[in-house]
């Protein structure tokens, strides 16, 4: 099979910074060299993506387009590949057999509620764990209402929708488990098995529903504040992408490769975003978009697959409904897709710049 190299404008203004350093190069460095070169396969492989995700997959494409001229790109598509291909998903992959598995892009967790006149409610932990186990029914409930003084609640059963993303189950189980200190039951959640999109705009009044902060934003859907020390008001934290993205820096990799994919962790500071000086409370209730190598080991869809990760440092994901993944992240996932793909050379004139 002939590969196809295609050189992209190389500078060399960031080598400047790595003077003195000698051959093994860092994992790191290897990677930002070969996204100096656009790496490009000789076919359309096929790809299953989730809903939230088919506007981002159109823009991956015509970036493909652009940058191979049109040799590589992906046939998109609601059902599994016949043969070898791709599959993106926040759920378990049943309908292919994956020899790789990495994350692509971060999403969260996070409660919406229907109400026609209420557009935001605070919960803390300590009332979802009280939610979620049958102590608290009705949303007129005094412990809702202490913590909501300005919202007119009504005398209404909490219906809880209890299909969830699979990854949002995990991680606000998590979060609320770190948070109070105490095991939350989320036995109550089974994995969803129809677009979380459509589920919430199925939803009622008085209804209450685990989902995703992707989703979420697509439904435009009302969500609830994570309050996280009930005295202080102050310490609301809400899911946007400034909060998610201050949690996803508190991420480090799982797993071992070929299937690799990302965990939350508490004990990591929280960094500042670019231009402030001090972290705000993060979002922690995080889980991985993932993308699935599927069939028999191809190097066109190797190629893809690296590509959509080579677009992640550039952008491509931030787009209000999904964050991108920490960098050592996103160099681990190169490393399993990269695995077989013609490694990129470093010129001369740039290995020289590195021995200075």
């Amino acid at each position: 099979m002939r590969r196809g190299l295609r050189a992209g404008a190389v500078g060399i203004s960031l080598l400047l910074l790595l003077t003195g350093c000698n051959p093994p190069m860092p994992e790191s460095l290897k990677v930002e060299l070969a996204e100096r070169t656009i790496q490009c396969g000789e076919e359309f492989i096929d790809l299953k993506v989730f809903s939230e995700m088919a506007d981002i997959a159109e823009f991956w494409n015509s970036s493909m387009d652009v940058g191979c001229d049109g040799q590589m790109g992906m046939n998109v598509s609601e059902s599994y590949p016949s043969g070898a291909g791709l599959v993106i998903s926040e759920e378990a992959v049943t309908g292919c057999t994956a020899y790789a598995s990495v994350p692509v892009a971060v999403d969260a967790a996070v409660f919406s509620f229907s109400f026609l006149d209420i557009y935001e409610l605070n919960f803390s932990p300590e009332l979802i764990i009280a939610i979620t186990s049958g102590q608290v029914t009705n949303w007129s409930d005094e412990w809702i209402q202490r913590l909501n003084p300005e919202a007119e609640l009504p005398d209404l059963p909490i219906n809880l929708i209890t299909s969830a993303p699979e990854g949002a189950i995990s991680a606000m189980q998590l979060w609320v488990s770190s948070a109070t200190g105490k095991e939350a039951d989320f036995s109550i959640f089974t994995p969803s098995k129809t677009s979380e999109v459509d589920a919430l705009y199925e939803m009622m009044e008085g209804d209450l529903k685990l989902t995703s902060f992707g989703a979420l934003q697509i439904a435009s859907m009302t969500y609830a504040n994570m309050l996280m020390d009930e005295s202080d008001p102050s310490s609301v934290v809400l899911p946007d992408i400034l909060t998610i993205t201050t949690g996803t820096a508190q991420t480090i990799v799982s797993g071992q490769a070929p299937n690799l994919s990302f965990v939350y962790d508490p004990s990591i500071p929280a960094p500042p975003l670019p231009g402030a000086f001090e972290p705000i409370l993060p979002w922690s209730a995080l889980f991985p978009v993932k993308m699935f190598l599927c069939g028999d080991d191809d190097l066109n869809v190797r190629y893809v697959a690296r590509f959509v990760l080579r677009l992640d440092a550039q952008g491509s994901i931030p787009t209000g409904v999904f964050n991108p993944l920490k960098e050592e992240v996103r160099v681990a996932a190169i490393s399993v897709v990269d695995d077989g793909l013609p490694e990129v050379e470093i010129s001369e004139e740039l290995q020289r710049e590195l021995q200075r």
